[in-house]
This record gives C-alpha cells, structure tokens and sequence, in this order.
C-alpha cells in the first residue's frame, strides 16, 4: 500500500538518526556535567533551572534533560535533536520551529507546549501527555505517539507520515490537512476529531474510534479499517478506494451518499 511504502524510507532514516546519538542508557554514561550559564550539546542539564528561563535558538543536541522543570521555558527554534527528555516537564513551554529528530519524549508532560513547525521525526512520545499541544505544521515522520493523552489538541497541516498512535487518545483533536499514510492507529480514539481533508491512505485504523468525527474530503484509500467506529460521523466526499474491511455501518454510509 502506498502508505506504507512511503514510510518505509522515512521510517529507517529515523532509525539511523537515533543509532546516531545511542540509546539514553547508553548516551547517559558518557554525557559530562553541563554548565547551566553556558549549556553545550551532549551533556546532562537535569540540574539546570531552565524553567521559565529564555532560551531561544539554544543548542540542546543529545543533552539529558530526563526529568528536568522546563515549565514555560522558552526554546523557539531550538535544536535537541536525540535529547534525552523522558518525564520531563514541558508544560506551556514553547519549542516553535525547534529540531527534536530522534528525540525521547516517553512520559513527558507536554500539557499546552507549544510546537507549531516543529520536527519531531523519529521522536518517542510513548505515553506522552500532550493535551492542548500545538503542532500545526509540524513534521512527525514515523514518530511514537503510542498510547499518549493528545486530547484537544491542534495537529492541522502536520505530516505525521508512518507515524506510530496506536491507542493514542486524540479526542477533539483538529488534525485538518494533515497527513497519516502508513500511520498506525489501532485503538486510537479520534472521537469529535476534526479531520477535515486529512490523508489516512494506507494507515491501519483496525479498531479507531471516530465517532461524530468531521472527515468531510478525508483519504481512506488503502487503509485498515476492520473493526473501526464510524458512527454519526460526516464523511461527504472523503475516498475509501481500495480500502479494507469496512465496517458494515460504514459501507451503508458510503452507499447513500
């Protein structure tokens, strides 16, 4: 299916990324105690008081921030690609147009963050909570959202290609114009979900909830749909060709369009 051979490409370029910085256990042994008035790449920062500190542009590559207070820190166009983030606390915090390629994201609290064109390609967000977070524009190629808290959320116009949401909650979530091919979102809840126009080509959506969604001009071509839930939602003009297992209320749906 196209969607997934598309990711296929996008999903091993991550890989390499993160092969790049290591694994956190192994990255943290070798990483030296960082300096807080002058952080550097690829050190540990855990003991800085970041937290509502400006920091715009820093370079925060491989650093091991897991766990750490950057509570409405300020890091527009930053750079933490392969930093080491899991637990921390990013709340309000605002990384608009900052590089997280390869990043781990795993648990942290991301609770109205800001990442409005943000590149969070091959980044881990398992169990993530980002509840009101912004990423409109956002690139997330073959990230891990798997099982996050993304409820209320603005995903419009990202390009979430390959990406991994299974049973991730995305409930009023407006992911308009967005792209999901090859996504995988098994479990996931989309309830109220604007999804207006977004590409799901490909995606397995074996077992989604997207009840009362808006998915007016929305792309199902190819996709996984067995055991999804469609109710009440408003599907004028999106396309299922060639799309697998629809669900019998569904396919009454499509036919009297």
């Amino acid at each position: 299916m196209r969607g997934f051979s598309l990711s296929t490409g996008i999903l091993t370029a991550a890989l390499l990324v993160v092969a790049a910085f290591g694994t956190p256990a192994e990255a943290l042994e070798s990483r030296p105690r960082g300096a807080c008035d002058a952080p550097q790449p690829f050190t540990r920062l855990v003991h800085c008081p970041f937290a509502g500190q400006q920091l715009a542009g820093s370079d925060f590559r491989g650093v091991d921030l897991v766990q750490a207070d950057l509570n409405g820190v300020d890091l527009r166009a930053c750079r933490l690609d392969g930093a080491d983030l899991r637990k921390a606390d990013l709340r309000f915090a605002n990384l608009a147009g900052c590089s997280l390629v390869g990043a781990d994201l795993s648990d942290a609290d991301l609770f109205n963050t800001v990442l409005d064109g943000a590149d969070l390609s091959g980044a881990t967000l398992a169990g993530a909570n980002l509840q009101g977070v912004r990423l409109i524009g956002a690139r997330a190629l073959a990230a891990d959202f798997s099982g996050a808290y993304i409820r209320d959320a603005r995903l419009d116009r990202a390009d979430l290609t390959g990406a991994r949401l299974g049973q991730a909650l995305l409930l009023n979530g407006v992911l308009a114009g967005s792209t999901l091919a090859g996504a995988d979102l098994r479990g996931a809840v989309l309830t109220a979900a604007n999804a207006v126009a977004t590409d799901f080509s490909g995606a397995d959506l074996g077992g989604a909830v997207l009840l009362d969604a808006q998915l007016a001009g929305a792309v199902f071509d190819g996709a996984e749909l067995a055991g999804a839930t469609f109710d009440n939602a408003r599907i004028g003009g999106a396309r299922f060709a060639g799309a697998l297992h629809l669900p019998g209320k569904l396919q009454t749906m499509v036919a009297e369009r």
